[in-house]
This record gives C-alpha cells, sequence and structure tokens, in this order.
C-alpha cells in the first residue's frame, strides 16, 4: 500500500513539471497595452504570439460595445466617447490564451468660439477702414487701441470635448504681444493673429488684427432738440483727437420704444418721451458722446361722448371730448359753435341753448387743428305752461265732455300733451283730451307734456248721475197731530247727484209739508187724510204719498187692569183704523205698603211686556197671551199695579214709539193696599228709679 502511494505522488510530481514546461513556451500579448482614440476614428490592434499561441483560433471581444466596437481582424471602431476593453482569446486544441488592451475614446474639439459681443470687428471692406489697411486679408478685422488690452473670450467646442485648452499665436510679435487670451498692443498697426485647438490644431480661427489711435472724445449734436412722433432729428459727432486712426461712429437709441436712430445719426420719434442718442467709436476704445431727445405725442383723433344731441331751451348740457392717443402731450381742445344764435359753447364744451334751431359744435385740438371732431346740436322749445280754459267741468255718466287747453310758449317745438285720471272707475280720457264719465264721482284729469319738460296742469271733472225716476219707499204714512214725519221719496238710481225735489200737498188743514230733497218732513194738523206730491227738479220725475194724520199715542187703550189670585189681568182694545200686530208695555209692582216689589229675574219692581197677535179694529186681547218679560211671580202680596203702552207695529209697516210724555197710566189697587209703611209702635216709658 505504501509503495502505491509513492508511485502515484511521484506521477503527480512529474505531471505538474511537464506543464509548466509547456506555460513557459509561449507569447500572447498586444503590443500596446494602452492607447487613446477619437470619436469615429478606427484603430488595428496588433498582437505578438510565439510558441503554443501561434496556432489556434483567435477571436475579440469589446467590453463595452457602444464605446468601441471590434472585429474579428482587431479592427477597432470607435462610437462614442468613453472607455472599452478589448480582449483577445485564442483557443488551441489543448489550451486557451487571453490578453487585454484598454482603448480610451476620446471626442475632439470641432470649432473654436470666440464671444464677438464686446469686440469691434468690421468687414475689412467697411467704409470706415477705407484706406487705412496695408496688410492683405480676407479675415475680418479685430479692432483695438494701443491704450487697452484686450482679452478675449474663447471656448472650445463642444464643451464634452476631452481637451479643450486652446492656444493663440500672431503673426508679428512687435505689433502685439499675447499672453493666454489677452493682447497686449504695443504699436499700432496690423498683424494676424490665429486661435486654435491645442489638441487639434486644424480647429482655428484668424482675425487681421488692426492696432489703431484710440478716440478719446465724441462730442454729438442736433438740429433740434425735440420733435413729433413720427418726425426725425438729425444728429452729428465731432471724434477727437483730430488725429484718431478711425473716426466713424455706430449709433445706437438707449430707449427704442421712444425713438430709432439709423447709421447715419437720423433719430425717428416713435412715442412720446425722451430718448438718450448714443455715438459710439468704432476703433473699439467704447467711447462715446450722447444727447437725449424729446419726442412728443401729438393728437391724432378727438372723439365725442356724443355725436349729437337734443337741448331744450333753458337747460344745459356739457360735451366731453377724448383727445386720442391716450399719451398725447398737448391735451387741449378749442371748442366753436357754427351758428352762436341757435347755441353758445364755453371752453370748457358747456351749452347754452339760445333759440330752437339746428347747429354744429366743433372740438379742434390745440396742437394740431387738422384733428376735430363735430357733433350735431338740435335746440328745441320745451313747453313752460299748460293751462285748462276751465278750472273744473262736468260730466254725465256715459256721456262725454271735451277738454280744451293753452300751451305756452307760441313757438313750442312739440306741443304734444298726455292725459291720464286719477281714478279710472269714475272716468276715463282718451289722447285727445275727451273724458267720458263712467260712476259718480269726482276726478282729476292730468295733463302732461312729453317733451320732458315736466310742464302739467290739473283740471277736476265731476262726474253726474242724473235722476232717471223716482219712487216712495212707503206710498202711504201715518203721521200724529202735532207730530212730524219723513217722507222718504227713493231717487233712481239711488246715487244720484241732484236731490232736490219740490213738495206740495192736497189740503194743508189735514197736515203741511217742508222740504226741498227727497226726504220732506209731513206735520199732521187736523185728524184725515190728504196726499202729498214731489217733483224732482232733476228730470220732472213725480211721486206722491197718502198721509193719514190722527192721535196715534191713543191707537191702543188699556180698558181694564186688575189682580186676580195675585196674578195680574190686563185687556188692551184697538181703538184705531189700524191693523196692529204687535205692541209693547211696561208693568210695574208694588206690594201693600206702595213698595217696589221684585218681580223680575235681576230683582227689579218692573219688566217689559208684549202681546204678539194682531189686533183689528175695535179687537181686544185675549188672557193668557201677553209675553212678560223676565217675570218672577212674587210671594208676596201684590198691593198695587201700574202699566203703560210704549208702542206699536202694524200690518203696512208703520211702527210707532210713543214719546215719554205721552205715555198713560193706568193703575189697579188690591183692596188691602195701604199705600204706605205702617208707624212703629211708641216704647214703654221706664220708671225713674228712687232716690
Amino acid at each position: 500500500m505504501r509503495r502505491q502511494f509513492i508511485a502515484l505522488l511521484f506521477t503527480l510530481l512529474l505531471l505538474v513539471c511537464c506543464t509548466v514546461a509547456q506555460a513557459d513556451s509561449y507569447t500572447f500579448k498586444f503590443d500596446v497595452r494602452t492607447q487613446t482614440v477619437y470619436e469615429g476614428d478606427t484603430i488595428q490592434l496588433t498582437l505578438t504570439r510565439t510558441g503554443l499561441a501561434e496556432g489556434g483560433v483567435l477571436s475579440f471581444k469589446s467590453s463595452n460595445e457602444n464605446v468601441a466596437s471590434v472585429d474579428d481582424n482587431g479592427l477597432v471602431t470607435t462610437l462614442k466617447k468613453g472607455q472599452t476593453v478589448i480582449t483577445a482569446t485564442v483557443k488551441t486544441e489543448k489550451n486557451t490564451f487571453r490578453t487585454q488592451t484598454t482603448v480610451n475614446v476620446w471626442r475632439k474639439v470641432t470649432s473654436i468660439g470666440i464671444n464677438e459681443s464686446r469686440l469691434t470687428i468690421l468687414d475689412r471692406d467697411d467704409a470706415s477702414l477705407e484706406g487705412l489697411l496695408q496688410l492683405d486679408s480676407d479675415l475680418p478685422v479685430l479692432v483695438m487701441n494701443t491704450a487697452n488690452s484686450l482679452s478675449l473670450q474663447v471656448s472650445a467646442e463642444p464643451d464634452t470635448a476631452n481637451n479643450r485648452r486652446i492656444e493663440m499665436t500672431t503673426s508679428d510679435d512687435s505689433i502685439v504681444r499675447i499672453s493666454g487670451t489677452t493682447l497686449n498692443p504695443k504699436k499700432t498697426g496690423e498683424c494676424i493673429i490665429t486661435v486654435q485647438s491645442q489638441s487639434n490644431p486644424e480647429v482655428n480661427t484668424s482675425y487681421h488684427l488692426f492696432i489703431v489711435q484710440r478716440v478719446t472724445n465724441i462730442k454729438v449734436t442736433p438740429d433740434n432738440r425735440s420733435t413729433d412722433v413720427g418726425g426725425t432729428i438729425q444728429m452729428r459727432a465731432e471724434v477727437g483727437p483730430k488725429d484718431a486712426t478711425i473716426k466713424d461712429v455706430t449709433w445706437s437709441s438707449l430707449n427704442e420704444k421712444v425713438a430709432v436712430v439709423d447709421e447715419n445719426g437720423r433719430v425717428t420719434g416713435k412715442a412720446r418721451g425722451q430718448a438718450e442718442i448714443r455715438a459710439t467709436s468704432l476703433d473699439g476704445s467704447k467711447r462715446y458722446g450722447s444727447y437725449t431727445v424729446t419726442i412728443a405725442q401729438q393728437a391724432e383723433s378727438i372723439t365725442l361722448k356724443s355725436s349729437s344731441e337734443i337741448i331744450a331751451v333753458g337747460y344745459n348740457r356739457s360735451l366731453q371730448a377724448t383727445v386720442l392717443p391716450n399719451n398725447t402731450n398737448d391735451k387741449i381742445v378749442i371748442w366753436s359753435s357754427s351758428d352762436e344764435k341757435i347755441a353758445k359753447v364755453n371752453q370748457n364744451g358747456y351749452i347754452t341753448p339760445v333759440k330752437a334751431g339746428e347747429c354744429e359744435i366743433t372740438a379742434t385740438a390745440k396742437s394740431n387743428p387738422a384733428v376735430f371732431a363735430v357733433a350735431k346740436i338740435t335746440i328745441t322749445q320745451p313747453v313752460t305752461k299748460i293751462a285748462f280754459t276751465e278750472r273744473e267741468v262736468s260730466v254725465n255718466v256715459g256721456e262725454s265732455v271735451q277738454l280744451y287747453w293753452n300751451v305756452e310758449p307760441a313757438d313750442v317745438t312739440d306741443d304734444t300733451l298726455s292725459f291720464s285720471v286719477n281714478n279710472q272707475k269714475v272716468a276715463s280720457v282718451d289722447a285727445s283730451g275727451l273724458v267720458t264719465g263712467i260712476a259718480r264721482g269726482d276726478v282729476t284729469v292730468t295733463a302732461r307734456a312729453v317733451d320732458g319738460s315736466n310742464r302739467q296742469a290739473r283740471i277736476t271733472v265731476h262726474v253726474i248721475q242724473p235722476v232717471l225716476g223716482v219712487h216712495m219707499k212707503s206710498d202711504t204714512v201715518r203721521v200724529g197731530v202735532n207730530e212730524g214725519y219723513t217722507l222718504n221719496a227713493v231717487l233712481e238710481p239711488e246715487n244720484a247727484n241732484n236731490r232736490n225735489m219740490t213738495w206740495t200737498i192736497d189740503d194743508t188743514y189735514y197736515a203741511v209739508i217742508r222740504g226741498t230733497n227727497n226726504r220732506p218732513t209731513v206735520t199732521g194738523k187736523h185728524w184725515g187724510q190728504t196726499v202729498a206730491h214731489g217733483v224732482t227738479e232733476d228730470g220732472g220725475f213725480t211721486v206722491e204719498c197718502i198721509v193719514n194724520v190722527g192721535n196715534y199715542d191713543r191707537a191702543l187703550k188699556i180698558t181694564d187692569l186688575y189682580l186676580q189670585d195675585n196674578a195680574v189681568k190686563i185687556v188692551v182694545e184697538n181703538q184705531s183704523n189700524m191693523n196692529v200686530t204687535r205692541f209693547y208695555g211696561i208693568i210695574a209692582l208694588y206690594d201693600i205698603y206702595g213698595q217696589p216689589l221684585p218681580c223680575t229675574t235681576t230683582g227689579v219692581n218692573s219688566f217689559d211686556c208684549s202681546y204678539r197677535e194682531t189686533l183689528y179694529e175695535g179687537d181686544i186681547t185675549r188672557h193668557g197671551r201677553f209675553y212678560f218679560n223676565s217675570y218672577a211671580q212674587p210671594a208676596e202680596q201684590i198691593g198695587r199695579v201700574t202699566m203703560t203702552i210704549t208702542g206699536y207695529d202694524t200690518d203696512e209697516g208703520y211702527s210707532r214709539n210713543i214719546r215719554d210724555e205721552n205715555y198713560v197710566y193706568v193703575e189697579y189697587q188690591a183692596v188691602n193696599y195701604i199705600g204706605h209703611l205702617p208707624e212703629p209702635e211708641p216704647a214703654p216709658e221706664v220708671a225713674a228709679p228712687a232716690e
């Protein structure tokens, strides 16, 4: 076992020695370990291969094919800025060999940029250089003066280039010395300066440098200090010193919204305001002179708030004028009238009418008379007074009346009136002033001027309801002797205005009549009958009424009044020629001593009574048919009873309330009636005590 282990160990040592020997017998590597190439270029990679690495299959691979690619022959094509590792591999039957190289892909400088905004660069054929240049070139001319150094602002593009450093050179060191990107002039003269990429010298730009005697001062003078918008001013520039090489200047405006200037110094106004105009030297000395010009805005148009006005005499109106544009320097307008006999105007646009007619009011720009606006003015004569020819008029219901009026003055422009009433239920009025009565009453008609003068007048119209007929409310009446009774003649219609009537009576022995309206008073004189006659003042309609005269306070008579079983018994006879449907009375009770005897629910000794059955002429009442109001039968003995009749009604609608002074009292006394309170018995005498 031990021998076998020693034999195996020996074999392994022999294999290791053979492998080491084989490894030392080849070479496989890139000729360059690291190399740099620009975007878009190609590079052929080269390898050294010896020994075992000379044979086999060779291949290449890029670690970042977005940066560079490599083909099977080792040709590298760059794509974009970056870094990649190229790996070469050889595979033989027994071995694989690898080697690597690093490829850095750089980005080139493609252009040189110079900020020329602060440089004075002229074309060779610029008029200001005529006859001054000696050096022949087609390059743009960079002008600088002997007094100042000039630093160029240079940049290499693109800004992602790997090496953006630049170099600047001169064709003549005696003219200018270069320090970095700064030009230091030594004397007047000309040379060529070149700015190039350090990494890509083929990328460069050059100037024809022209060093001149600098300008030290510039004086600017105008031919006019101001002008209007659209107007011009010619500027002139005087350059010093006299031996300055380039005496031409460039013109500029510091406020081009107000004024602009051309290359010849001609200023044109653009808007109202002030603008500084500068003349700047062309030699790079940065010297300039300036002058501030004033641009005025003239009126271009005038607008009126109203192009036409109608104004009444006695009133005034102001016109408002707007001068445009809004920034016009002088906005004063001059006002004028084409006919001051029609209307006058003051310088504030205040119009005063003189008389009716037409004229024109003109507003003219004071600063530019060619600008004006015109308003057509019509002057009217308004109504100053309206007067009706009458203070009041009357018209019957259903009829019409024409109103008449006068309008002042005589030359009024529009004398048209409108009419209205304050109560259209009573009357109406049309546009011509014709009033029609509708119902009885009074209305006010108002006439108003329609010309805006607000003048008006009023008239009272009485609408009359005429009498169309008459009848008596009662064509038969009764009146007492020496009594008055008011007749009622009903006018048709009842709201007729004229209630006046004339009254007569057939026989003044029986009665007389007084009154001049539809309610006269008849006064009875003697028993009997007569007829009253009435005639309406309006229309002459007639009416009559039968008047019966009698002593109507005595139409009923208490024929019997007594007590039976402590109850009141009454008998009343109708002594008139009327049918009494109801009569009234008052009954009072007293005890045997003549003291009031309570006999009602309220505790008093009197009560109202009534009889409600018809009593024809000569009839008497029946017992038990009377009605006693609030009566309560007294428990005590009734000693005395009194009764009086106070009034009655008839079947003809006649009612009679007997006056107090005409009451007839009837009484009855019981047999035991004393009529006074008994006198108290005297108190017994008491004997005096003995001494």
